[in-house]
């Protein structure tokens, strides 16, 4: 592997986890017959594989609901299963770290080789909560002085570091002898970056800015998106703008000087392009079908959606066309990268919150996505063997099949320097001389796929005629109930069968509110009580189907009598006053594949747009100039919806746990794409005529709101 070379028919001979000797097959053979005699005929022996950017370790976040935490049992078992001998992980804990190369040592765990930094460094307002933030330059020193005494790896920077603390952790690392990667901080020139120390840039990021004539500006621009998505302000138009400035100003000639001189100074590129073109996946419809899912969590495979997804929840036509064309721009580096000399690193960035990058799986995505950007197929498996191995200053144990190095083998079936793709056609692995023959592999994949398997399907008693669906709900956490009022006209005729005869309560009379309301707006007095139901819930069944963790939504109308059909009440929903019989009309589900997830944000004004199968519904927040300041989330239990401002406001629709209400501010509810579950409604508009107000759900105690008409 250090020249490339194939060497047919070899013995390799194997002592106490290291190669002592390699020797033509019909060579003499001096070996004892006690020792083990593994037949490798028609196999390809390679290095065990590095993937030198992921995510196999938590960090310590206990939290049943903090489901983005990977489980490093199962990404160890995909990995090994996959030939990859080692990882660089790129976050985790120091205990963690610690606890598991300590076991993986002392109880010859099948467990690959492991890296870590133990934390993520960050500027004084770190880019996610957890991660390490530094406000000045003792705090800088200080950080790497606690990381090198915890036994980190090496330092792992981000985005938001200002550029003066960037450069006093890099100092103060090379100090004391830790090298430092990760993002190339916002506000950092690529060249500055590479010229202070820093080891490896992953994802390329700042790589596209240092390739434009505009660098300048498009760092800048970069610091200015970073205060604004703190300040909750950011711009969809200004993101755009940006992504279009970025790619029209690249300049070759310069990007070539650039990447000459990260050759020069060994500054080494990670650019995770499996996990750049993860969320192009989103918008494929055989992605649903990828049986790579059944080594997944079911509860990130319903965030593996695109409507669930944060990154592109929103993004339009414009947007996915920006992103692609950038992707592309990031292959034709690369290939230039490789050109110039500038050493590259294999990583896949898996982790549950990127979009389809699987443990193990994923490092052979990579590969084919390096060769397919122009590297030859022993350039990329390089990439993966011999360049971590120069990285780490380890050429004298790792990288290479050659006497005295650790035996960190992986037996193919076929040839990878013919085709990259060969890599996967993995017969045994060996760590550290422990060999794990294809059966042993399999079972990995098995314990995995058996602990992810979902529960079978059970059945349910028949559905009443007309009706469509049902939907069972347990462990409910929280959720929102939107109250309209629904034109008379719109349910006076052609209802199914099943809804008729239909006593629909009128709003008049309905409750105290709404008589006060009818005093100033009589017009409304015979329009019927409707209402739409937003929740989250542990164990969610559609028509008796598989159980997921989801978003549920169901739309009812208020009626006067008991319903032969549908729940008079969302379970763990304590009933109301005004609203404690209703008819079900029709209800969605979200979840695996096309799932919904609400996600807050900070914002003075802001939207949700999110899709429940056919139904896309959006819910607008309006506040004037001045007017309430507001954190939502609707994924960690309890709901809560916190405001800020006059506590007797002119107007309001949500009511608090604290009792202080936005000033001016509005929540309006638009929909299209009705499922067609009624036919007498379908034709209708889902919410015809006024908002009356919204109820938040806090594991059945509803805090009621007051009334508005938009």
């Amino acid at each position: 592997m250090v020249r490339g070379q194939l060497l047919p028919d070899r013995v390799v001979d194997v002592v106490d986890g290291r190669i002592v000797g390699i020797a033509p097959s019909e060579a003499p053979d001096p070996r004892s017959p006690a020792l083990r005699v593994i037949d490798g005929e028609e196999g390809f022996l390679i290095p065990g594989l590095w993937d030198m950017h992921g995510h196999p370790l938590p960090t310590g976040d206990r939290r049943p609901e903090a489901w983005w935490e990977p489980d490093p049992e199962t990404s160890f078992a995909l990995l090994v299963a996959n030939g990859v001998t080692g990882v660089r992980d790129m976050w985790g804990s120091l205990e963690i770290a610690a606890r598991i190369e300590r076991e993986r040592r002392t109880r010859n765990r099948n467990w690959p080789r492991l890296l870590s930094p133990g934390a993520i460094v960050d500027g004084p307002i770190p880019y996610y909560p957890g991660l390490v933030a530094v406000g000045s330059a003792d705090e800088a020193r200080a950080v790497v002085d606690s990381l090198r005494a915890g036994g980190a790896d090496f330092v792992k920077v981000y985005s938001s570091l200002p550029e003066d603390l960037f450069l006093d952790i890099v100092e103060r690392s090379r100090e004391v002898g830790l090298d430092v990667a990760g993002h190339v901080p916002a506000a950092v020139r690529a060249r500055t970056a590479s010229e202070a120390g820093m080891r490896s840039f992953e994802h390329l990021y700042s790589v596209l800015e240092g390739c434009s004539t505009d660098e300048d500006r498009l760092l800048a621009d970069n610091v200015a998106f970073l205060d604004a998505r703190v300040a909750g302000r950011s711009s969809t138009r200004d993101d755009r703008a940006w992504f279009e400035r970025l790619l029209e100003t690249q300049d070759d000639a310069r990007c070539r000087l650039l990447l000459r001189g990260f050759a020069r100074r060994s500054t080494w590129q990670v650019p995770t392009l499996v996990a750049l073109s993860g969320v192009f996946r989103l918008r494929d419809p055989e992605a649903a079908a990828d049986p790579r899912l059944a080594y997944v969590d079911p509860r990130v495979r319903a965030f593996w959606g695109l409507a669930s997804y944060d990154e592109t929840r929103s993004f339009g036509d414009t947007d996915w066309v920006l992103r692609q064309r950038r992707f592309e721009r990031l292959k034709a580096v690369v290939r230039m990268m490789a050109e110039e000399g500038t050493p590259l690193l294999a990583g896949s960035d898996f982790h549950p919150t990127v979009a389809f990058t699987y443990p193990g799986f994923s490092l052979h995505d990579e590969l084919e996505q390096l060769v397919d950007a122009g590297l030859s197929e022993l350039d990329a498996l390089r990439t993966a063997t011999l360049n971590p191995a120069r990285y780490f200053g380890a050429t004298d144990s790792l990288g290479s099949v050659q006497p005295g190095k650790l035996a960190d083998l992986v037996l193919l079936g076929a040839n990878p320097l013919a085709d990259i793709r060969n890599t996967r056609s993995i017969r045994a692995v060996s760590l550290a001389g422990r060999w794990l023959p294809g059966d042993s592999l399999e079972a990995l994949l098995a314990g995995v796929a058996a602990r992810y398997r979902e529960p079978e399907p059970v059945d349910l008693p028949a559905l009443p005629p007309g009706a469509d669906r049902t939907v069972e709900l347990a462990g409910i956490r929280g959720g929102i109930r939107l109250v309209f009022l629904l034109d008379p006209e719109v349910v006076a005729d052609d209802l199914p069968g099943f809804l008729q005869p239909i006593r629909a309560v009128a709003l008049a009379g309905s409750s105290a509110a709404a008589d006060a309301f009818l005093v100033t707006n009589p017009q409304f007095r015979d329009w019927f009580v409707s209402g739409l139901e937003l929740l989250l819930a542990d164990s969610v069944r559609i028509d008796g189907g598989r159980p997921r963790r989801s978003a549920e939504a169901q739309w009812w109308i208020a009626t006067a009598t008991d319903s032969a059909f549908g729940p008079s009440d969302l379970p763990g929903y304590a009933p109301t006053d005004e609203f404690a019989t209703r008819i079900l009309l029709a209800s969605w589900g979200a979840g695996t594949g096309d799932g919904a997830r609400l996600s807050g944000r900070e914002f003075d004004s802001g939207t949700w747009s999110f899709s429940l199968e056919d139904l896309s519904l959006r819910l607008d927040l309006v506040c004037t100039p001045g007017g309430a300041r507001s954190r939502v989330d609707f994924i960690d239990p309890p709901t809560r919806v916190s405001w800020q401002g006059d506590p007797t406001p002119e107007w309001y629709l949500v009511s608090s746990r604290a009792g202080e209400l936005g000033r001016d501010c509005d929540l309006r509810v638009s929909a299209e794409g009705l499922h067609p579950l009624a036919t007498g409604l379908k034709r209708a508009p889902l919410l015809r005529g006024p908002g009356l107000g919204a109820r938040i759900v806090e594991f059945g105690r509803a805090r009621t709101a007051l009334y508005r008409v938009d």
